[in-house]
């Protein structure tokens, strides 16, 4: 999860990663599930309506009613040569990255979703792509409400610039969304903390991977944890399972698949193998936020 790339490119980035062979993304079980699945807790299901997946403003189409758009989508399976056992393999790709709202037409990403700050045209946002309401097929109907625009690049660090650590773009959507927006936490998590991440693995509708736990607390600006996460994740909110609030953004991590025969399956590992999946500090967001707005 280091760049934004087209779908297939981003693939052969995975696959040929250094980082992917020993630095697994399943950590022990595979805790992501559907959001229908997580109703008992509700901290957690009341953020879904707020996180978006970003996609390709050329894979938008018109449809011949104004009230639904079509979106061009990908099998994941059958376009990553994924092993048939993979997870998901029969569902719609139609993304690359995953953001989140902080006020009523602001939403945060990670930087590296955008190939530069003056962007804009190149990528909209998708709210409540979810398996619940998706047919599969070749494009996707989805209600035109739910798409937004990019009419400014607020902020944008990404991790090419001066400091890696502080990946994020903060975004201005054309119109408001009249949809919550999420709490940050401001203070530094405890170590025992509980997360949940929230997004587009991969670009596939939206999953939650739950009882992520902390591998390191001590770096000023970002946290490790071992969570389940896949590129598409990239701009994900990490939500505390017990306050709700959002403790950070996922940043970065490391190579999806490994190959085996002749297809390709999730790398996995134990929490005690790995070096975890990182997360931007919410105080920094905020520390941002307060400048701009």
């Amino acid at each position: 999860m280091t760049h934004r790339y087209s779908f297939l490119s981003l693939f052969i980035l995975i696959i040929t990663s250094p980082y992917t062979e020993g630095r697994p993304v399943i950590y022990e079980e595979d805790n992501r599930v559907e959001p229908s699945e997580i109703k008992d807790n509700i901290n957690i299901s009341q953020a879904t309506p707020s996180v978006a997946l970003l996609l390709e403003t050329g894979d938008i189409s018109n449809t011949s009613s104004t009230l639904y758009k079509n979106i061009t989508a990908k099998s994941l399976g059958r376009t990553l040569n994924l092993c048939p056992t993979e997870r998901f393999y029969t569902q719609p790709a139609a993304g690359f990255c995953t953001g989140f709202l902080v006020a009523d037409d602001i939403l945060v990403t990670a930087g590296h979703c955008l190939p530069e700050k003056n962007s804009c045209d190149d990528f909209s946002v998708l709210f409540d792509f979810t398996e619940e309401r998706t047919h599969h097929s070749k494009k996707l109907r989805v209600p035109s409400k739910n798409i937004f625009h990019c009419v400014e690049v607020l902020y944008f660090l990404d991790d090419k610039d001066i400091d890696p650590d502080q990946d994020i773009a903060i975004i201005r959507l054309d119109r408001p969304t009249k949809r919550p927006s999420l709490a940050l936490a401001p203070k530094k998590l405890k170590d025992n903390s509980i997360l949940s991440l929230v997004g587009h693995p991969l670009g596939i509708p939206m999953k939650i991977a739950h009882s992520g736990s902390l591998l390191e607390n001590s770096e000023e600006k970002f946290f490790s944890l071992a969570i389940d996460s896949y590129s598409g994740n990239s701009g994900s909110p990490l939500i505390n399972e017990s306050s709700g609030k959002v403790e950070g953004m996922l940043i970065r991590g490391h190579g999806d698949f490994i190959k085996k025969g002749d297809c390709y399956v999730s790398v996995e590992c134990t929490k005690t193998s790995c070096i975890g999946e990182d997360g931007l500090r919410s105080s920094i967001i905020l520390e941002i936020l307060a400048s701009l707005l």
